[in-house]
């Protein structure tokens, strides 16, 4: 099914901390867009087939992350990579948050901003979703910039952490319609893979379009997940 509203995109890959429109994104060069639909058709096809409903072989949800931040993680496993970082509420819909005056890019190189840190009862991470800048290379050497194809990110975040690569599925953000008037490079889509008690997703929009939020991750527990997708 396809993203249907800027707001829940915006909602779930956002920034907490700060939010701005980019009426003045980047122009949109026609062959660099023709090059990657090309490029997606061609290195996806098995990916686009696989059942969604269906669970990976995938190793632990623990493993996933960067610079200590993962599925079940803590308050104080975040802190020593930003001491700044608080929580806020408690319960169930908790959440850590991160100070504006906080440089992430500093603090956790290669990434531009955290979009969320969630909170289960126990205070353990049960979700988070980054945007990455592409200016400095993440734990194990790798990159996303608002250029890298999502046939790249997929390949090279499955190798990193020892994921079926072939077991993603890929789907458009939104309408054709929607994202040609809202802007949006028309290879804009993203990737998601369920793993046994969590799901992943990557996305890409080329930073092109309004709010437009360039190369992302998002790691869920699957109560979270489904928290997500049916709010009550």
């Amino acid at each position: 099914m396809l993203r249907t509203g800027l707001p829940v995109r915006v909602a779930i890959f956002g920034r907490l901390q700060e939010t701005q429109d980019q009426e003045n994104a980047m122009p949109k060069n026609t062959m660099h867009t023709a090059l990657l639909l090309a490029a997606m058709a061609l290195s996806l096809p098995a990916l686009a087939e696989a059942p969604a409903s269906a669970a990976a072989a995938c190793p632990p949800a623990q493993n996933i992350g960067c610079y200590g931040l993962r599925l079940g993680a803590t308050l104080a496993d975040i802190q020593k990579t930003i001491p700044q970082a608080r929580r806020n509420g408690n319960g169930n819909g908790s959440a850590i948050v991160i100070p504006a005056n906080v440089a992430i890019d500093k603090a956790m190189p290669g990434v531009a901003r955290i979009g969320h840190i969630r909170l289960d009862q126990d205070g353990k991470v049960s979700g988070f979703a980054l945007g990455f800048d592409g200016q400095s290379q993440l734990p194990g050497g790798i990159s996303y910039s608002h250029s890298t194809p999502l046939a790249e990110m997929v390949a090279s975040f499955s190798r990193q952490h020892g994921l079926p690569a072939t077991a993603w599925k890929i789907q458009p953000l939104m309408s054709q319609e929607e994202m040609q008037s809202l802007g949006y490079d028309p290879a804009s889509a993203e990737a998601e893979l369920v793993c046994a008690g969590y799901r992943i997703t990557l996305s890409q929009d080329f930073a092109s379009g309004r709010q437009a939020l360039g190369p992302g991750l998002m790691v869920q527990a699957e109560k979270q997940a489904a928290q997500e997708r049916n709010p009550s």
